[in-house]
């Protein structure tokens, strides 16, 4: 499947070991439906971009990516985590998981801006 890495995570009940391919195909996402954060905002990218929706691909150096869809109804860029089934809510990430967001880009047809 091409992955350009391979993170493996240990169970802390069982001690079992699972390997995560990170594949950055969204195909293959969609083949497997195996994924994690990454993986599914790829893949829900592309499909709203097929659909012609303005969507960029935002990216967390804590480590999370998530999608943001322009609507015209709103004005405005709509916060979607497709890995947390999220829509518009942007301040989960550091009130409910309590995360110290250090630098986030999103990535769009635009090109990439410092959000």
């Amino acid at each position: 499947g091409g992955a350009g890495r391979t993170e493996v995570y240990k169970c802390r009940d069982c001690n079992q070991h699972t390997r995560f391919p990170r594949f950055n195909n969204p195909a293959h996402l969609l083949t497997t439906r195996r994924g994690r954060c990454g993986e599914f905002a790829n893949a829900f990218c592309l499909i709203c971009r097929a659909l012609h929706l303005d969507a960029q691909y935002v990216l967390d150096f804590t480590d999370h990516v998530w999608v943001e869809v322009w609507l015209p109804s709103v004005q405005r860029f709509v916060h979607c985590d497709p890995c947390e089934r999220a829509q518009d809510t942007p301040l989960m990430y550091e009130q409910g998981w309590n995360k110290k967001l250090t630098h986030v880009l999103s990535f769009s047809r635009y090109g990439v801006s410092d959000s």
